[in-house]
This record gives C-alpha cells, structure tokens and sequence, in this order.
C-alpha cells in the first residue's frame, strides 16, 4: 500500500545516531556512525522563495 513507508534518524550520541526505516510488511534499525546533517546543510543553500539568485 503507497504511503506508508516510514523513516527516522535518532541521534544518541556525538556523530552516531539510530535509523529505523519500515513499511507495513517489515522494520529494520541500524546504528549509523559519522552521520552528518546533509538535508540541512542543503536547506541552508536552497534560495528563498522571492530572494535573487543572482
């Protein structure tokens, strides 16, 4: 069924964090280490709406 897949980024610690990715057939969690803000730092550079890109 479309929709329904799930992910979350937990972090617990200095550069480590838990993901957990699932759909409703199956789960799976891993530790993922070094893990950086990569989504976030792209928002950051993304132009804003009516701002020069210039």
């Amino acid at each position: 069924m479309a929709g329904d897949l799930q992910f979350t980024w937990e972090l617990y610690s200095t550069g480590w964090a838990t993901c957990r990715i699932a759909d409703s057939a199956s789960e799976r969690k891993d530790a993922v280490g070094y893990g950086t803000d990569a989504l976030a730092d792209l928002l950051r550079q993304a132009p804003r709406r009516g701002a020069s890109t210039r």
